[in-house]
């Protein structure tokens, strides 16, 4: 869907707070290059959960304001050695 992936809603949550991308990655503790490269749309987005994490709590947002519900759960399922039926083979 488009405009609906991290870097859009990041770039988007952003710019609503009037941050420059270097704030941003100040207060998510990464650097400028890493947040213009994952707002980006000709760079796929594949952080890992800490990142997301660090972004969410940077922008104030529940981390399901930047990723969908089941990816995250997906995610933390699988960081954490569980498997859940969406990742099942």
């Amino acid at each position: 869907m488009k405009g609906s992936n991290l870097g859009t809603i990041v770039k988007r949550l952003r710019q609503a707070r009037g941050w420059n991308q270097t704030e941003l990655a100040k207060r998510a503790r990464l650097t400028q290059g890493y947040v213009a490269k994952l707002e980006n749309p000709q760079y796929p987005a594949s952080p890992s959960l800490d990142v997301v994490l660090r972004l969410a709590r940077a922008l104030g947002v529940d981390i399901r304001k930047l990723v969908k519900p089941s990816r995250a759960r997906r995610v933390c399922d699988v960081r954490s050695g569980r498997q859940s039926q969406q990742v099942k083979q």
